[in-house]
């Protein structure tokens, strides 16, 4: 009787004994369920992309803009030397972003692509630790398309299963040429489904190198999704 009763203690003290380590396990796979983090190279700041809380309905973003946890990502980042990276922001909600992170001395903001207009990321990271921005996006070049034909690029993007919050600014130049910002993750995406949905003969888009150089100016391409009976209202 006593041997049953000495074996029954020693599981229950077993089982107190790896409880925080279960809990830790939890709390570990909450916190990556919450938070998108890269790690390229040992040694190298994570990233932690989570601007936002909000629902998904398709491929638009419908999540709510959160200017506090934006601040408070920025401010834990900062303080640790990690990096914080937000999705592409409005033009609205970028310059709340500048104004109230922009002049802080404890917190480096990098604005993300720098030749951005209106839609843009924001990088943020202590002031003292050199970043190379160009793995958060990619730079697209597309030709060949008949411009005039063109549905509205919130309905192209996401009829290929394109996340408007992974888009930046679209934009027309000398009415020929179409640039695009977007996640690197979604480049290869658009490269390869872009040409088909697109109207136009040879229609081609490439990533541009470190090299490569986006115009200035253009014109920039609204993102929202229009209904189809609105749209063939406009083409009357």
């Amino acid at each position: 009787m006593h041997c049953v009763d000495l074996r029954r203690i020693m599981k229950v003290s077993k089982l107190i004994a790896i409880l925080p380590h279960l809990l830790l396990i939890r709390c570990e796979a909450a916190f990556q369920h919450h938070h998108i983090t890269t790690n390229k190279t040992a040694g190298t700041p994570r990233s932690i992309i989570l601007p936002f809380s909000g629902r998904r309905q398709g491929n638009i973003n419908l999540a709510a803009f959160n200017i506090d946890e934006i601040e408070s990502n920025a401010i834990s980042a900062a303080e640790i030397w990690d990096i914080s990276v937000t999705k592409f922001l409005s033009p609205g909600d970028a310059t709340t972003v500048e104004s109230r992170l922009g002049n802080r001395a404890d917190v480096s903001l990098t604005r993300i692509p720098s030749t951005a207009i209106e839609r843009c990321k924001f990088l943020f990271t202590n002031p003292e630790l050199e970043v190379d921005v160009t793995e958060y996006y990619a730079s697209l070049r597309v030709d060949n398309i008949a411009l005039g034909s063109v549905d509205p690029w919130g309905n192209v993007l996401t009829s290929i299963g394109v996340d408007l919050d992974d888009v930046g600014d679209v934009r027309v130049v000398d009415d020929a040429v179409v640039y695009l910002a977007v996640d690197p993750d979604v480049a290869k995406i658009c490269c390869r489904l872009l040409p088909k949905e697109l109207p136009g003969a040879g229609v081609t888009v490439s990533v541009l190198g470190e090299d490569d150089v986006v115009p200035d100016g253009g014109s920039i391409q609204s993102l929202d999704v229009q209904r189809l009976d609105k749209r063939e209202q406009k083409r009357k």
